[in-house]
């Protein structure tokens, strides 16, 4: 639309107007302004008020949907007396819904940017220190084979059987992480058989903990098993990331287990460790993508502060919760639960350029280990 063009003498009364003015004070107004109209701007005051502060700076005003900017210019005669105004007023709600979306798509893409630096940072440095003692443990049994006893060549094998698992779970929470940046997870629903997933972790799992001198036990279970619903992949991720975590924030002769039970809608899975514990100041960013908590293990170990923020977020796609109770010096206890019947919420199909690369690097980086 054209815009509005308004006259108004020293009384503002309105001496003349485009038809642009006037469709737009009849209409928005409830007025009858017509061109030449004679009539007092401060009848309308809906209007009146939106008038700018001072001449010559524009204002921007919204009535209900609709956004306007309004800019002023004094008339004066020969003694620079003020003898009127002229009001000009044009529709802008369509140029500050371009704004808005160009802004949401400018914020979108900085957090795209941010989780891309973060991936970038992650595969830089926490993945090539893993990468390193694979190799380092695999030179010296090719340089020194001969010469070590068989118990120190099983240490050794022993040893790059633990760093290739704790670098799998890296790369396998680096795709994952991609895959739920690029809406591409996996949204198969099926039969779950709980109880065999969480022993098929701890199995997994118990040559690092038994390095560590840490015992890792699954808690007895007495219910009868009712019919589970759910993500495999998913679930199982939670349980690698959850145990893993115990793992290394637990010191020697530590304890860890892994408890499940079924409730009326929902079942529980809780994984308790007597480790180091966590910080309260921590707690409240546990799950904060943008303040991810990761720190040292009690043996050094690194980690990407990745595995917390993916258990938050595919608890919630899940329809379930997931809290933590922690005391540092005593231990950690986190539990998670899910609905009976789950379901994945805002799941797309394509994996995203990420997921790719990152899948790419885990197929050919581990082959090795299945030949």
């Amino acid at each position: 639309m054209q815009d509005g063009v308004m006259y108004i003498d020293a009384e503002e009364q309105i001496i003349d107007l485009n038809k642009s003015a006037s469709e737009i004070l009849n209409a928005r107004f409830n007025t009858d302004v017509h061109p030449k109209g004679k009539m007092k701007l401060s009848k309308y005051p809906d209007f009146y008020r939106f008038n700018a502060p001072s001449a010559g700076e524009p204002l921007e005003f919204n009535l209900g949907n609709e956004y306007f900017e309004i800019k002023e210019h004094e008339l004066t005669d020969n003694g620079n007396n003020i003898i009127g105004k002229v009001i000009v007023f044009r529709n802008i709600t369509e140029q500050k819904a371009s704004k808005a979306i160009i802004q949401k798509q400018n914020d979108e893409l900085s957090k795209l940017n941010q989780q891309k630096d973060k991936m970038f940072s992650v595969i830089s440095h926490d993945l090539r220190s893993p990468f390193s003692s694979i190799i380092g443990l695999a030179e010296v049994m090719e340089e020194s084979y001969d010469r070590l006893t068989e118990k120190e060549r099983k240490k050794i094998l022993s040893l790059f059987i633990i760093r290739s698992k704790t670098t799998y779970d890296l790369v396998e929470n680096l795709l994952q992480w991609s895959r739920l940046q690029n809406s591409g997870l996996e949204k198969t629903v099926r039969e779950i058989n709980l109880e065999g997933l969480i022993k098929k972790t701890v199995k997994f799992y118990q040559s690092i903990a038994t390095d560590k001198h840490i015992e890792l036990t699954v808690a007895e279970n007495t219910q009868s098993q009712p019919f589970i619903q759910g993500n495999n992949q998913l679930i199982m991720t939670i349980l690698r990331n959850l145990t893993t975590n115990a793992i290394k924030f637990t010191c020697e002769q530590g304890k860890i287990t892994v408890s499940y039970e079924y409730l009326d809608d929902h079942y529980q899975v809780c994984v308790f460790d007597t480790g180091v514990g966590i910080p309260p100041k921590s707690l409240d960013n546990l799950f904060d993508f943008e303040k991810p908590f990761y720190t040292l293990g009690t043996r050094k170990e690194i980690g990407s502060g990745l595995g917390l923020n993916l258990c938050y977020e595919f608890v919630k796609k899940m329809g379930g919760e997931i809290s933590v109770k922690s005391e540092v010096g005593t231990g950690t206890q986190v539990c998670f639960s899910l609905p009976y019947s789950g379901s994945l919420s805002t799941v797309g199909e394509e994996e995203g350029f990420f997921g790719k690369a990152i899948r790419f690097l885990k197929l050919s980086s581990f082959a090795f280990l299945r030949k």
